[in-house]
């Protein structure tokens, strides 16, 4: 455990296959960063890192729509793996497969007529969100650079099981800027966010988005809670500037929620209001969840509707 700033930080995480540049202004210091990854344990002994047990899903029969393995160029797959890698927190149990979370798959052999892997979010899983091995099919979102996803059926007969990581399973970053006290509201709902596919991250250096510019961007998350709060805490002379690079945050088309609960009085003020953001009239108006369940669901709303309407992924 470290200890700095005005906020202690636990890191319960084996470091991630790719991790963000980390801004701070000091290099000696450690990055601010929260990461708490519950486990429990199915009935087949695996762990599905903060899922729930599900009632076992009925069979899905390939449907029209469905795009062939045959169909997919190798070097497609390899170009949307990369683009989505650094968004990525790889799971400490490969080979899980539950719905929303990303997953790198490993094919058989069949001589050029498919590509070696497939990469993408999963859609649906029969019987149930497990381990690989106790998998029989599941469907995958394959992402596009532009326009939605296709889909993809996966049997279990097709995957290489002689691969050394046959599927290799990853959550996708949620970064929240938040302060003491509205940390400690979401100590202990971290699962709500892994068991939708997401790896919540809580920081409160403002120096990380400060550093952000148009050549690194791409490379930070796409998803941003931000405290009401903890722009209080932010520098008198730093305040405008954080405003600046918001709006610009917005302009690289980040979704942003302002975490803002009604109960705030009324000198705690709404991101809408710093920024002069109106309903309608403005190009951006940012949704104020008032509570930790809130904000997971929004968070999930947020990224299905990107995802599958491809508007930044």
């Amino acid at each position: 455990m470290y200890s700095y700033s005005n906020m202690t930080l636990e890191i319960s995480l084996r470091p991630p296959f790719s991790i963000p540049r980390l801004f701070r202004a000091d290099g000696d210091e450690p990055p601010k960063y929260h990461w708490a990854q519950p486990e429990r344990k199915t009935q087949q002994g695996f762990s599905d890192q903060g899922g729930q047990s599900k009632k076992p899903q009925e069979p899905q029969k390939p449907k029209e729509g469905i795009r062939p393995l045959s169909d997919i160029d190798p070097n497609d797959v390899k170009r949307i793996r990369l683009h989505y890698e650094p968004q990525l927190v790889r799971s400490q149990l490969d080979g899980w497969i539950a719905q929303n979370h990303f997953v790198r798959v490993h094919l058989k052999s069949q001589r050029g007529r498919r590509p070696p892997e497939i990469f993408g979010r999963v859609k649906y899983c029969y019987p149930n969100d497990d381990h690989v091995h106790n998998v029989q099919e599941f469907q995958l979102f394959l992402p596009h650079k532009d326009g939605p996803p296709d889909t993809v059926h996966i049997h279990a007969s097709d995957i290489n099981f002689h691969a050394e990581v046959p599927v290799e399973s990853f959550y996708l970053q949620v970064r929240l800027m938040l302060s003491t006290d509205e940390a400690s509201e979401f100590k202990g709902r971290e699962d709500l966010f892994w068991e939708n596919g997401f790896a919540p991250q809580i920081a409160d250096d403002y120096l990380e988005l400060l550093d952000m510019d148009d050549r690194d961007h791409q490379s930070q998350p796409w998803l941003y809670v931000i405290g009401s709060r903890w722009l209080t805490t932010v520098p008198d002379e730093r305040f405008d500037a954080i405003l600046s690079k918001l709006r610009e945050m917005l302009g690289w088309q980040k979704q942003i929620l302002n975490y803002h609960p009604d109960w705030l009085p009324g000198r705690v003020k709404s991101l809408n209001r710093l920024l002069k953001l109106k309903h309608k009239l403005t190009p951006h108006y940012l949704t104020e969840p008032g509570n930790p369940q809130e904000a997971i669901d929004l968070v999930a709303l947020l990224f299905d509707e990107m995802f599958l309407g491809n508007r930044s992924a």
